[in-house]
This record gives C-alpha cells, sequence and structure tokens, in this order.
C-alpha cells in the first residue's frame, strides 16, 4: 500500500473536516522528494453567522514506511501550532487515483483526501 500511495500521492488534494458547527480544511500539494506545502482553513459557526479564519499557509515534509504515512517537520506562522519534533502517523487504508483515505494513529479519525 506503502508504494501506491508513494506513487499517487504527488499533485494537490483537498481534505475537509466537519465536526458539529466547525469544519476545518486543507488543500496541500505533495512532491515526489517528501515535501509539501499548503494552506490550513477553520470556519466556525455562530448562530446567525459565522467566523472564517484566515488562511493559514504551512510547509511540511512526508515520507512511507510500509503501510504508515509520517508528516513531520511542519511549519507554519503560529509558534506552537506544530511542536518541533511532532510527527503525525496515518495509516493508509485505500489508494485510488483521487480519493486516498487513511487512519489517524493518535486519534484514530478517518481522512479523506480527493484529488483536486
Amino acid at each position: 500500500m506503502g508504494r501506491q500511495f508513494s506513487a499517487t500521492i504527488p499533485g494537490t488534494w483537498r481534505e475537509e473536516v466537519k465536526s458539529g458547527r466547525n469544519s476545518s480544511g486543507m488543500v496541500k500539494t505533495y512532491y515526489q522528494d517528501g515535501t509539501a506545502k499548503g494552506v490550513l482553513t477553520f470556519q466556525k459557526n455562530l448562530g446567525g453567522g459565522s467566523f472564517v479564519s484566515p488562511d493559514i499557509p504551512f510547509q511540511s515534509r512526508w515520507r512511507v514506511n510500509g503501510d504508515i504515512v509520517d508528516t513531520y517537520d511542519v511549519k507554519t506562522g503560529f509558534l506552537g501550532m506544530f511542536p518541533k519534533g511532532q510527527v503525525i502517523q496515518d495509516r493508509i487504508i485505500s489508494v485510488s487515483p483521487n480519493r486516498i483515505v487513511t487512519r489517524s494513529l493518535k486519534s484514530g479519525s478517518v481522512e479523506i483526501l480527493k484529488r483536486q
């Protein structure tokens, strides 16, 4: 599964997560050299209106170990958002040309990336 992921992932992908009144998203471009860059978005619905944060640009690195994807060296303009040395790990569940499904090893949440 890891080889299929590595062959498919280069390009731009979108992920959206909704939880109650909150939603977050990410648009991320992965490069074959193991680097990535993108933006994070956050929105909170407040009854009669909503709060939308400015996009948060970021850069990161990625690598595949078996069926685990490590995202590391994440850098944003917001200190402490991603602590230095943090590694985000996701298990690859399925890979197709326009859709990749992973599960967070930390939270167990399923994440769906769709090709942009």
